[in-house]
């Protein structure tokens, strides 16, 4: 076997390179379908728990609102029922009234009077829970900061549920998902290790051992972590996707439109940096199958390369394989690690839209303080498919 073909790099058959797109795309999912068909009832049962995971984190932050709304309650003065004591202290002022279950004199509607003289809508919290305690019992009840604490255990009980079966479903999901790819990665394995043996001499004359050992290690496994991490992901980030977009349009169509127009700011120039990344990715792998295909050879034909004195050749086609590897790696990394900064970004981003927005919303009575908080929950679930 002569120099020139030990350590030429592959460039015929069908193995040109790790980085090769498949030539019938539509046939490779076929196969891959077929190929997992024996563990269908394992995959429907991970996507099924993938989908009620995300469906539960969606439900969790309009319980999260009420929850808040329910605190607040019992923070602020009963504006609400101040309104109604003050409406029917207008009608008549020489009767009894009721509010919210209590009486009130004639009496204590003249001590409410007197004791709220001077104050106005714009008078500061501070001036009116100063006069709170000068006011009569009755009206205290009627317009004093009241915690519901029944209601606040009830959702309080609720979300907690919510979380430990979504954290459960999630759990289950990846435990079977891992035992699921790891078997289909070692049949993969099985079946390539036979169709190996199959082949003839000629076809190892013409390609490379390590790039073929590269695919039987480096490729199954990426196949394996892909089946491990993307697939239920997909699931669980399209529900999340969309029922969040339906959750906060339920919610407050002004907040969702907010938010959505905030975050896709952001995934403009995150498409953006995906399709730069993605040839430096293919070429990663491309690369790493020639330097592992060429040290192989080189190593396994040590004598020839001695004999015909190539040293010089070969270290020169080492570093030009590692070069291009390395530029190659270096790239993909660098464009791959702006995605968590450009994430946080876009995230950031829609916390600060829906804040200012939503202020602005509940100093006109639109909509209450959980909402915003809603919202903020929202947007991270909106966002989060981006960073899985």
């Amino acid at each position: 076997m002569s120099n020139d073909r030990k350590i030429a790099p592959p460039k015929h058959g069908p193995m040109k390179g790790v980085g090769d797109k498949a030539k019938d795309f539509k046939s490779a999912i076929k196969r891959l379908f077929k190929e997992l068909n024996s563990f269908k009832i394992s995959i429907f049962i991970s996507l099924t728990l993938a989908a009620l995971g995300a469906v539960l984190s969606i439900i969790s932050p309009n319980k999260l609102k009420d929850l808040t709304n329910e605190i607040s309650k019992g923070l602020i003065i009963n504006t609400k029922n101040m309104e109604t004591l003050n409406k029917e202290m207008q009608k008549n002022m020489e009767s009894d009234i009721t509010v919210d279950g209590v009486t009130i004199t004639s009496e204590d509607q003249m001590g409410y009077i007197m004791t709220m003289k001077g104050l106005s809508k714009d008078s500061k919290q501070e001036e009116v829970y100063a006069k709170m305690d000068k006011l009569p019992d009755n009206i205290k009840k009627v317009i004093e900061p009241k915690m519901n604490t029944n209601n606040i255990k009830k959702i309080t009980l609720f979300l907690v549920c919510i979380y430990v079966l979504s954290a459960l479903f999630t759990y289950i999901e990846q435990i079977i998902m891992t035992i699921v790819s790891n078997k289909f990665a070692q049949n993969l394995r099985n079946k390539i290790s036979l169709k190996i043996n199959k082949l003839p001499l000629k076809y190892f004359d013409k390609h490379k051992s390590g790039d073929i050992l590269s695919r039987v290690t480096n490729d199954v496994d990426t196949i394996a972590q892909t089946m491990n991490h993307s697939l239920a992901t997909l699931v669980s980030s399209i529900t999340l996707f969309i029922g969040s977009i339906i959750m906060m349009f339920v919610t407050n169509w002004i907040m969702a439109i907010t938010a959505i127009v905030s975050s896709l700011i952001g995934f403009f120039f995150m498409a953006k940096v995906l399709s730069k990344s993605q040839k430096h990715f293919i070429a990663r792998q491309k690369y790493l199958g020639d330097l592992n295909g060429h040290i192989e050879e080189i190593y396994s034909g040590l004598n020839v390369v001695k004999v015909y004195n190539a040293k010089e050749e070969v270290d020169k086609k080492f570093d030009e394989y590692n070069n291009k590897l390395f530029e190659a790696n270096r790239k993909s990394q660098f464009l791959s690690g702006l995605m968590m900064p450009m994430m946080g970004f876009i995230g950031n981003l829609g916390y600060v839209a829906v804040c200012i927005v939503g202020a602005l919303l509940t100093m006109n009575d639109m909509i209450s303080f959980g909402v915003i908080v809603a919202f903020i929950l929202y947007v991270r679930l909106f966002t989060s498919p981006y960073h899985k």
